[in-house]
């Protein structure tokens, strides 16, 4: 197991380069339990176009980051659920592998979704999402210190992962649904030290 303190950890701008990635992420998964190392995937990726992006430019970078996300997993069965488990499977265990890379991300989901569906406040505005991001801005200062145009991202990405996952319909809602977590998951949190990060999720016997 990976505790939280030992995953390499990014800047929450970043999210707005590397989105959810689910389609890619699965697929280096499935290089991965097919035993290719880090950089043979890496060059399977890139050399195949395996993305099928019109352009390659940004193939190795996608294939590290997705590499990054599977490592911050610190569970095998969550590997190999990712390759060969059901869309909603990979996409929950998707977003828990985000929010361990990009506390941005852990931080909004955990304090800001999280704790309204606990409170049985089903809405979440784009003004809501805007203040969010706008506070942690104040308390991370100089680190997070963005354009407003890296803002308007950085909100579309949040709102898009709570789509990925099921807990908003649509991206044009400002309505929050709730969702059960996969078991499997919610025993590698456990094992991880971080169930709080399935705190969005209806899992309250992990909590």
């Amino acid at each position: 197991m990976l505790s939280a303190a030992e995953v390499k950890t990014r800047g929450g701008g970043s999210l707005t380069r590397e989105q959810f990635l689910l389609p890619e992420i699965r697929l280096v998964a499935r290089l991965r339990q097919d035993g290719l190392s880090e950089d043979e995937v890496v060059s399977r990726a890139l050399g195949q176009n395996l993305f099928q992006y019109p352009r390659t430019t940004n193939i190795r970078r996608v294939a590290r980051v997705c590499l990054a996300r599977l490592d911050a997993l610190g569970n095998e069965r969550l590997v190999e659920l990712m390759a060969e488990g059901t869309p909603f499977q990979a996409r929950q265990i998707n977003l828990y592998a985000m929010m361990r890379v990009y506390p941005l991300l852990a931080s909004f989901m955990v304090d800001e979704v999280g704790a309204r569906l606990e409170s049985m406040d089903y809405s979440l505005s784009r003004r809501d999402i805007a203040a969010f991001l706008t506070r942690w801005q104040h308390d991370h200062g100089s680190a997070a210190q963005w354009s407003d145009s890296t803002l308007e991202r950085l909100r579309g990405v949040l709102s898009s992962c709570l789509v990925q996952v099921g807990l908003r319909p649509s991206p044009h809602s400002d309505l929050l649904l709730r969702v059960c977590a996969d078991p499997d998951l919610m025993r590698a949190a456990r094992e991880n030290g971080d169930p709080h990060l399935l705190r969005p999720f209806d899992c309250s016997e992990v909590m």
